[in-house]
């Protein structure tokens, strides 16, 4: 038949092909080492040749060259008879040419590939090459492979006429995704060479590697390093890593098959999992490789000399119950210099030369900042429980209203393959939303298991359980009271919480330090912490727990962490006002899980502890507002508010300390004031104050009054704000309190900014900042520098008011404080816009947006709609802007917070600007609509506005 003409693809871009079937070509010169034997000259005119009569064939024929990777083409057609002839048309153009009076054959290597369905709606993913690249590995230089679904199309619609075109059949044929055989063709026609070599495929190789259930997924790289590393001449051993159920056995048969066309002798598996003796070992290899048995020593023996010449690859899976082993190990890879051994295990083998390959957990997206649902791909975890999800459900798809769900499963799971899978599996019976719901106890969801597993990995309790048997007794004891730590922890808290009692028999270090080879823990990567942490997989860390339970230890464990971090809280709430401040920051951030599962834990229990979340609170709640935890904490605390008054706002009556209940007042309000609910914030204030003005604690006092002061400046009542402020700077002068004395003047100052008194507001101002230099505290004078940029935008003074602005973001950024960087960001943005700037103000305005929404501090969501409208009221884009003044104005409303006097005129001014770009009519319609809209809403307006 003729080959029918289709349109080309207009784009060379993956993810913008789409399309219901498709056909794939791909490429590999293999002859280009022997090419690199010619001159110079010659061999770029050779590769010039290859690339150029690919690119022109694949043109012809209206394909799209969609990958080059290294010397291959990867190309996709709407039609395969066209990539049929594409591929043709190529191979008769390289198999003879002439260089310099030199006939060169260019031995280029094809696979033909169809995929009838698609299911990809946004396009092509990495996977969807996978099984045409496997196909390409078997064939030789000069032939033209095709797939049994290419094969089966072409059967359908008949051969392109006039070519004398055939299909050989090549038998059913093992490839290097270890699936089952697959039945391959080869393209035959005139000028095309017909006898080859047997294909490089499993079932033409020796070896033992046995069939997989499933495709390996998401460890490409991790497939392509090892790979390498296998190649290099000076490696002989890799040892892959991890705790149970990483894919260490899948990833190393993967990479087995993947090398074993370079081990002329063979790649062999050698199961260990029921050994535990050096001769067992040495008898399983002799019997995988089929030597004659012999015993004791002379086994070894034989086995050496059988080793001794050949090129060979080892698989020895499932070492870490037979560590006895190593030295068998070492003696082989001594006296066979062309053995190299791929070894799965728990643990390293601690053999010279030997290579560590930790095999991580797979990549999962950022649950906070969910990708779009075309990026979500990209993530190996998402794919993995996509495709096994698929095998137990084949309707099931990744959709708008579940990836969010599917998303949690994977984070709540730690991105561990073993887990995923069987959770994954449950999709024949459940729904993504029922599997989560479950997770809150991950080993009895997948308790059902995967029948095709072996019996060790059908529940992940029982790979965890494997590596737990094989632990010394010291080591369950560490192990199971390190799962009290939901964050991981650093080698001193694990000494003063799961040896308290200082039990000379429980080595703590020597413990993490096994542990860590054993796989049971992970070295946690933290910012800002110099020594070493270890953290558990939270899968293992909940049968950990349970082991802990079984001892009968975790009552009291779970005490004695609960009054560590009390304690670490006390300690770190001085140094987090002085020049320690970053350091301390630092620290609870990393360890802000395990203050989350003490917190939890106290909010469960009876009376006695629920004095804990109040001092907590009442001790870092500057940590929490710095970093934006304004919501979470403040859940914390109006949960044990409740636990102990019986209603939040009740007078003083439970058995709790008045100044325990004070602080956690005092901390309460502030946290509110953050969310922008000022009245309910004045109403925990004002209970923090009359508890202190009982307890006559100056101090407590000073800072009642002081968080007193700030709220009812945000609600207009600037009168009484400064007699707040006045009072609490006459108390902290009479204690000397030069860091109180400092953050009082700054409030005074910034109370008359606000009112336009800019001489006072400076003069405040700078002998505020000369205390607080004095202190350490950059996170006040972070405050006062964006106060003092604030005073000099009023002025007019853009190039001060911008250096003042920067050297704010500086100081927030070393502390990591995203209210304070977002602050800062809408300062610089304000400043923008005054001098023109336009594009980089929305930018910065977005940003800021983007951090207050983050954090949830709606207290300064309002300015920055405003200033970001100003912006669009400028650029042409009405509409936009009229709609987010009114979000702006209705969420004020709701609040009680005006607008500031000094921030009015310039208020007034740009809405005014508005309103004679447009009719009345019009002006009164967006206004109404934004007034509508509730914040979330506002704020999606605004970051969807691009110029």
């Amino acid at each position: 038949m003729n080959v029918p003409t289709s349109h080309a693809m207009s784009e060379n871009v993956l993810t913008e092909i789409k399309a219901s079937s498709l056909a794939l070509l791909l490429t590999d010169l293999k002859n280009s080492d022997q090419l690199w034997e010619l001159n110079p000259e010659e061999t770029q005119a050779a590769l010039t040749v290859y690339d150029e009569v690919l690119r022109e064939k694949i043109k012809a024929y209206s394909g799209t060259i969609v990958k080059t990777p290294g010397n291959s083409f990867y190309a996709v057609f709407l039609n395969p008879l066209q990539a049929l002839m594409a591929a043709y048309q190529s191979q008769i153009a390289l198999n003879e040419f002439v260089i310099a009076d030199r006939t060169i054959s260019l031995k280029v290597s094809m696979a033909l590939y169809y995929q009838e369905t698609l299911e990809f709606n946004t396009g092509l993913s990495e996977e969807f090459f996978v099984l045409p690249e496997n196909l390409l590995a078997t064939a030789h230089g000069g032939q033209v492979l095709i797939s049994d679904n290419f094969a089966a199309y072409l059967q359908n619609v008949g051969l392109p006429e006039g070519h004398n075109f055939s299909l050989a059949k090549l038998g059913k044929q093992l490839l290097k995704d270890l699936l089952p055989a697959q039945e391959v063709f080869q393209l035959a026609g005139e000028s095309l060479p017909l006898d080859f070599p047997a294909l490089k495929s499993l079932n033409n190789l020796p070896n033992n590697l046995p069939l997989q259930a499933n495709s390996i997924v998401g460890r490409e790289r991790d497939i392509e390093t090892a790979v390498t590393l296998l190649r290099k001449k000076g490696i002989r051993l890799i040892t892959f890593t991890g705790p149970g159920g990483t894919g260490k056995t899948r990833l190393s048969l993967q990479v087995a098959a993947e090398v074993c066309p370079f081990f002329q002798d063979g790649v062999f598996l050698v199961e260990l999992a029921n050994l535990t003796q050096t001769t067992q070992v040495a008898l399983a290899i002799t019997r995988v490789l089929d030597i004659p048995e012999s015993s004791g020593r002379e086994l070894i023996e034989n086995l050496k000399q059988y080793l001794r010449e050949r090129e060979l690859l080892l698989v020895l899976d499932n070492f870490e119950q037979v560590m006895v082993a190593t030295s068998l190990v070492s003696e082989l890879l001594a006296v066979a210099p062309r053995l190299k051994i791929l070894v799965s295990s728990r643990t390293i083998l601690k053999i010279y030369g030997e290579q560590e390959f930790p095999v991580s957990t797979l990549a999962l997206p950022d649950i906070q900042n969910l990708p779009v649902l075309s990026q979500l791909a990209n993530y190996s975890a998402i794919r993995l429980f996509t495709e096994r999800a698929k095998v137990a459900n084949s309707s099931f798809r990744i959709t708008e209203s579940n990836a969010y769900v599917v998303a949690q499963i994977c984070e709540r799971l730690d991105g561990l393959p073993l887990a995923i899978e069987l959770a994954a599996a449950r999709m024949h019976m459940y729904q993504p939303e029922s599997v989560l719901a479950s997770l809150d106890h991950r080993l009895r969801l997948v308790m059902g298991g995967i029948e095709s597993l072996p019996n060790r990995h059908q529940t992940l309790r029982a790979a965890i359980e494997w590596s737990y048997n094989l632990l010394e007794e010291s080591e369950k004891i560490l192990f199971a009271r390190l799962g009290i730590f939901a964050g991981g922890c650093n080698s001193e808290v694990a000494e003063a919480i799961c040896n308290a009692d200082e039990d000379s028999d429980l080595d703590v270090l020597d413990g993490l330090t096994s542990l860590l080879d054993k796989s049971m823990l992970r070295l946690a990567t933290i910012n800002g912490e110099n020594e070493p942490r270890f953290r558990m997989l939270e899968t293992i860390r909940e049968y950990a727990l349970q082991k802990l339970e079984e001892k009968g230890e975790l009552a009291q464990l779970q005490t004695q962490y609960a009054n560590y971090f009390l304690a670490l809280a006390r300690e770190a709430e001085p140094k987090l006002t002085g020049p320690e401040q970053k350091e301390w920051f630092n620290r609870l951030e990393q360890e802000h899980s395990n203050y989350r599962a003490v917190i939890e834990w106290a909010l469960k229990q009876p009376d006695e502890m629920s004095a804990l979340p109040l001092e907590i609170g009442g001790s870092i709640w500057r940590f929490w507002m710095g970093r934006g935890y304004f919501c979470e904490s403040l859940s914390w605390l109006e949960r044990a508010l409740l636990q102990t008054e019986g209603n939040l706002y009740q007078e003083h009556s439970s058995t709790v300390s008045p100044a325990v209940l004070a602080r956690a007042y005092n901390a309460a309000g502030i946290l509110t004031r953050e969310t922008g609910d000022f009245e309910r914030a004045k109403g925990f204030l004002e209970l923090s104050l009359k508890l202190q003005r009982q307890l006559n604690d100056k101090t407590g006092l000073a800072n009642a009054l002081n968080s007193l002061g700030t709220v009812t400046s945000y609600l207009g009542d600037y009168d009484q704000a400064r007699l707040y402020h006045e009072e609490t700077l006459e108390i902290r002068r009479s204690l000397k309190d030069k860091r109180g004395i400092a953050i009082s003047l700054c409030n005074l100052g910034t109370l008359a900014q606000v009112q336009a008194e800019n001489a006072q507001a400076r003069q405040f101002f700078e002998e505020a900042l000369s205390l607080l230099r004095q202190q350490g505290d950059n996170h006040s004078i972070a405050l006062l520098l964006h106060n003092l940029a604030q005073l000099y935008f009023n002025e007019g003074n853009l190039e001060k008011a911008g250096q003042l602005a920067e050297e704010s973001l500086a100081f927030y950024s070393e502390l990591g404080e995203k209210v304070g960087i977002a602050l800062s960001l809408l300062k610089l943005a304000d400043i923008a816009k005054a001098n023109g700037e336009l594009e980089q103000a929305l930018k910065q305005y977005q940003k800021s947006l983007n951090l207050f929404k983050e954090v949830k501090g709606m207290a300064d969501m309002p300015p920055c709609l405003e200033g970001l409208a100003g912006v669009l009221s400028r650029l042409g884009l009405q509409d936009s802007a009229i709609r987010l003044f009114g979000a702006a104005a209705a969420f004020r409303a709701s609040t009680n917070a005006p607008i500031q006097p000094a921030e009015l005129p310039r208020y007034e001014e740009e809405l005014g600007s508005l309103k004679q770009q447009v009719t009345a009519e019009d002006f009164k319609t967006q206004y109404a609509i934004g007034e509508q809209l509730n914040l979330e809403q506002a704020i999606e307006l605004a970051l969807r506005i691009s110029i």
